[in-house]
């Protein structure tokens, strides 16, 4: 007997995370991801530790990455980011010349 997905977890236990939690979560996730795979990142920028998970929300955000609702993905990078992602990509064509 599943729930229908929709619903929102109801009343605040403070353990563990309900079935919509967790799928929030992966939704999440998957969105970020999605948006990196987007602007072409390097997965070096996915380490795990750079992940924030909200407990009381189960949001999930790189501390990297600035998620904001606009229409095109690479308005969603950070400038921050912007600059680790074209070093990443200027030292990699470096790199592959001169072997």
């Amino acid at each position: 007997k599943k729930r229908p997905s929709r619903e929102k977890p109801s009343g605040g236990s403070g353990g563990g995370h309900s079935a919509w939690e967790v799928q929030n979560m992966a939704r999440n996730v998957l969105s970020i991801l999605s948006i990196l795979h987007a602007n072409n990142s390097s997965h070096e920028l996915l380490d795990p530790h750079m992940v924030d998970v909200e407990e009381s929300t189960g949001r999930v955000a790189l501390r990297m990455l600035r998620l904001t609702p606009l229409p095109r993905a690479s308005e969603y990078l950070a400038p921050e980011l912007v600059n680790v992602v074209q070093q990443t990509t200027h030292r990699r064509s470096y790199l592959s010349t001169h072997h």
